[in-house]
């Protein structure tokens, strides 16, 4: 359980910030009329932001797990097994939170695609 209140606050402490940095750098003016530069820059921000919180997803939960592995090991002397525990949860919650993002994005494509009819 501790593990995941610790994944909860890596999550909140290293993706929420850079998503609001990338919505900064990559802030669409609204009086620029050119729709094809608007359209290529939304879909570079939707890319880079994707990068970002996958990346982040593959890098958080392993270095918490780390530091926490590495801290409860020596903290009760079981070398190394709380660490290769600590390891495997980061794994599920990596893969499960790649998982959640990619499903969100596929489900966003699908809405902003046109329909066709048949």
């Amino acid at each position: 359980m501790l593990v995941l209140g610790l994944e909860f606050l890596v999550f909140c402490l290293i993706i929420k910030p850079f998503r609001a940095i990338f919505k900064i750098l990559f802030f669409i003016d609204m009086a620029d009329n050119q729709d094809k530069r608007m359209a290529q820059k939304e879909f570079i921000r939707k890319g880079l932001m994707l990068f970002l919180e996958l990346s982040s997803w593959l890098v958080g939960p392993i270095i918490a797990a780390l530091l926490l592995g590495n801290w409860l090991d020596r903290h009760y002397q079981t070398k190394p097994w709380l660490f290769l525990v600590c390891l495997g949860v980061a794994f599920i919650i990596t893969c499960l939170g790649i998982a959640k993002e990619t499903k969100s994005f596929i489900r966003e494509i699908e809405q902003s695609a046109p329909k066709k009819d048949s």
